[in-house]
């Protein structure tokens, strides 16, 4: 199921890919990525979209992060790491531990925030900003944070929620 076009041109992308390039791909990340997302991948594999802005929501005890109600994406990871880009799996090794399991990492922002895609069974295709700012401390226990008080998992307190779905994100660019 391609996507539909839609008023946003991808520049840089990453070379075809097949099918089984794709299935090494979710073999690799031990998970099974969302349909559109793989069509995308199929279709565009990465690259620099134009236009670029999205607004981010941010929920119930997440006010520290609600100046960040919007964003840029500078570029969609590929699949293949050719010139100085990250891959999908590069990211994923690097990003592994920081962000929700139930995430992959599918484009960064230009400060190095993240654009997630949900791969679970209550956010499968949901379209995510990952705060890189806010990221709790390693050390962090929460036994004096004001954090006790919000009902959002400490895995999600630094993420916000940019569209239900891939074609409503493209398409919101």
């Amino acid at each position: 199921m391609p996507l539909r076009d839609a008023n946003v041109v991808f520049q840089d992308t990453g070379p075809s890919l097949s099918a089984s390039q794709l299935a090494e791909v979710e073999r690799a990340l031990g998970r099974v990525l969302p349909p559109a997302y793989k069509a995308f991948l199929l279709q565009q594999n990465g690259g620099a979209p134009h236009p670029s802005w999205f607004r981010v929501q941010w929920g119930q005890g997440q006010e520290r992060c609600a100046g960040w109600d919007t964003g840029k994406v500078s570029y969609f990871l590929s699949v293949t790491d050719d010139d100085d880009d990250v891959s999908l799996l590069e990211c994923a090794e690097t990003y592994e531990g920081r962000i929700p399991k139930d995430t992959v990492a599918i484009a960064f922002d230009p400060g190095g925030n993240l654009i997630l895609i949900g791969t679970g069974d209550d956010n499968l295709g949901h379209i995510l900003f990952w705060l890189q700012g806010e990221e709790p401390d390693e050390d962090d226990d929460n036994d004096d944070d004001d954090d006790d008080e919000c009902e959002t998992e400490p895995a999600y307190a630094n993420v916000g929620r940019i569209a239900a779905d891939l074609q409503s994100f493209i398409d919101g660019l």
